[in-house]
């Protein structure tokens, strides 16, 4: 039979022995909270066309604020805005965490003179407010760039 100092000692290691699992279980559930929250970001991997300015203003203040939201401001007719869409196109896919958008000028009731002059144009967000704001790309990228070119100067 165990005296009563071996039934406190065997009740002191039975209760360090518990707090040891929990412990153990707490850090296992904080680890894959973490996996969970990795994978659980929001992945959009393509250029999103919106219509309507109503639409604009939902892909930027109904967006996740962690999620950064990149717009082009268009002119179909401009040959530098039609490059600027297809390079988003292509970092889209390559950077899925990033929610990439294009709007027409006319759409987003810019003036004539911005909508012709002024593209292309990308406007950034995050948690809805203006990160950064670049107009008139041609004049920084040139007339003649690629998606590596755009990225880079994304990264600047």
């Amino acid at each position: 039979m165990t005296g009563p100092k071996g039934v406190i000692k065997d009740w002191q290691r039975f209760k360090q022995l518990e707090a040891e699992k929990r412990a153990s279980q707490s850090l296992e559930k904080m680890q894959l909270a973490q996996k969970l929250s990795l994978t659980c970001r929001p992945q959009f991997g393509r250029l999103v066309a919106l219509h309507t300015a109503q639409q604009f203003l939902d892909a930027v203040d109904q967006e996740h604020q962690d999620v950064t939201v990149i717009v082009h401001l268009y002119d179909e007719r401009t040959a530098s805005c039609r490059t600027m869409n297809d390079c988003l196109a292509t970092i889209s896919r390559l950077q899925p965490h990033y929610k990439f958008c294009k709007l027409r000028a006319s759409t987003a009731g810019v003036s004539k003179h911005f909508s012709e002059t002024g593209v292309p144009a990308l406007i950034i967000y995050k948690g809805g407010a203006v990160i950064g704001n670049f107009v008139r790309l041609e004049d920084e990228l040139g007339d003649d760039f690629c998606s590596s070119d755009l990225e880079n100067f994304l990264i600047e």
